[in-house]
């Protein structure tokens, strides 16, 4: 059962002289503490509140076990909330109902393609054959209500397997949290990790602080740590990666793979992170916050763009003014591509119906005066609408006349219904007195790198052992993806890894 103490130092050095014996490792560490500290104890503490902390939360409360959750922020959702609410459901019973018929081994081949053959096989599997299930879980326990995605931007997936919440992350964490406090489950808002406690090797819990930086030590059976990943920390993201545009959550700063390296724990792949292409560059006075995690600078339009170049004439183009890829292909490939471009630089061209459809679907996070304001800006982003193709291609500073070169060409293979270039399914050309270029920037919001762990989510030290009394899940956890990660998929790893990893500790907390 959990109890919540305010214990003057002395009173607990007294009362352990009375007691005729000196102090346990647990109670050695408050004996030095202010006389402020709050003490927790706890079956089961979970440090952070986004997808998979709340669904670990769910898990472990609905077997019975005590919860407590302590987020450094002020409201729980992490990484979680600012998604889309794109979740794969391979092997559901949602999908089948569609009439795909998918399986595990096909997953798991996915998978393994999507990351590049770096996934950590046993994760892998542990993803591919529990994600039905765990997607089920979703839709028949907790009532989470989805509709199908269009399948046309994910050429990555072998069946049509992404699906995606009513409402997006938003209503998605919601339902979530609201679950998780019916259960009876709880969360210490404002309450900063600080480092895991530990006793002959085992951990035995967390010392945080609150907003006014007062100690808190919360003991615990089993420590679950789902931070998220490490896109907002400077001081982690890898080299040659700076100028990547920042969409994530300000709150992924690495705070859970710094404490498990600090007690010996094995990291992997903290050079990788999960570039895609199609972000819009939003300018901010400041780069950093007040506690030196980067602010969103990004804004991801993939969607859009995706779908744009799926249904009108519009085209990708580098600083020369060519094309260099068929738009439709996947993300992987596209980014890849970006990458090879002089200056790394790619830049969508529209004609006024392109435009529609790209806005159509970016205006959830485009606002009309927001698009206005930077069509009239000089320099970033490079936002330019022109009554010529040579004058658009001038202000972006392209090649004005090859990029009207490269029209022209495109604009003929169009009418003849076939692109000799590149392969890609035309739809029509790049028509009208009004033209559109747009860069578009490579963009991150999830690190793929992070703590190892075995198929039970339990933590590995350097010697792939494990630490016992530790486990991870969601985005901290390497390996599970590769040096990838398919479209949906991140959500899934969330919902998946925390399922299992409160499951084991339900095992072992029984034994």
């Amino acid at each position: 059962m959990r109890k919540l103490n305010v214990f003057p130092a002395a009173f607990l050095l007294i009362s352990s002289l009375l007691a005729g014996c000196s102090a346990s490792p647990a109670s050695a560490q408050p004996q030095s503490a202010s006389p402020s500290t709050q003490e927790y104890h706890e079956e089961v503490v979970i440090v952070g509140a986004g997808g998979a902390g709340l669904i670990s939360g769910i898990t472990a409360l609905e077997a019975g076990q005590d919860v407590l959750i302590i987020e450094k922020m002020s409201f729980a959702g992490g990484a979680t909330l600012l998604s889309e609410g794109y979740i794969a459901g391979g092997g559901s019973t949602f999908q089948k109902e569609k009439g795909i018929d998918d399986d595990p081994e096909t997953i798991y081949q996915d998978l393994m393609k999507g990351g590049k053959e770096k996934n950590q096989e046993d994760l892998a599997r542990l993803y591919a054959e529990n994600m039905g299930a765990a997607f089920n879980w979703l839709t028949d326990d907790l009532h989470v209500p989805f509709t199908e995605a269009s399948p046309l931007s994910y050429p990555e997936h072998t069946h049509d397997r992404v699906m995606v919440v009513d409402g997006g992350g938003s209503q998605y964490v919601q339902i979530l949290k609201t679950k998780y406090e019916e259960l009876g489950g709880r969360i210490l808002y404002d309450t900063k990790a600080q480092e895991l406690l530990t006793d002959a090797g085992k951990v035995i819990g967390i010392r945080a602080e609150d907003k006014a930086g007062e100690e808190i030590l919360l003991y615990a059976d089993a420590v679950l740590l789902a931070t998220g990943g490490f896109g907002a920390s400077p001081d982690l993201r890898p080299e040659g990666l700076e100028d990547v545009v920042f969409y994530g959550a300000v709150s992924s700063t690495g705070d859970g793979i710094k404490m498990a390296e600090k007690i010996g724990a094995q990291t992997l792949f903290m050079d990788t992170m999960k570039i895609y292409p199609q972000g819009l560059l939003n300018p901010q006075e400041k780069e950093l916050t007040d506690e030196g995690a980067l602010v969103r600078n990004g804004i991801s339009c993939a969607i859009g763009s995706k779908q744009t170049t799926n249904t009108t004439g519009s085209i990708y183009v580098n600083l020369e003014g060519s094309r260099f890829i068929n738009e439709n292909t996947d993300f992987v490939s596209i980014k890849e591509a970006q990458l090879l471009q002089p200056e790394k630089k790619m830049f969508l061209v529209m004609d006024q119906a392109g435009y529609d459809a790209w806005y159509a679907y970016t205006s959830t996070v485009l606002s009309t005066e927001l698009a206005e304001d930077w069509f009239q800006r000089e320099g970033q982003p490079i936002f330019i609408r022109a009554e010529s193709l040579s004058s658009a291609a001038e202000q972006a500073g392209i090649d004005p006349v090859k990029l009207t070169e490269t029209v022209q060409h495109f604009n003929e293979m169009a009418k003849k219904g076939n692109d000799s270039d590149f392969g890609r399914e035309l739809t029509g050309g790049i028509e009208g007195d009004t033209y559109y270029i747009i860069e578009l920037k490579l963009r991150t919001a999830t690190t793929l790198g992070g703590v190892k762990t075995n198929d039970a989510m339990q933590v590995l030290d350097t010697q792939n052992e494990v630490i016992p009394g530790l486990y991870a899940a969601g985005e901290i956890v390497g390996g599970a993806n590769g040096v990838e990660s398919m479209p949906s998929c991140m959500n899934a790893w969330s919902l998946v890894s925390a399922r299992k990893a409160a499951s084991t500790i339900l095992e072992n907390l029984n034994h």
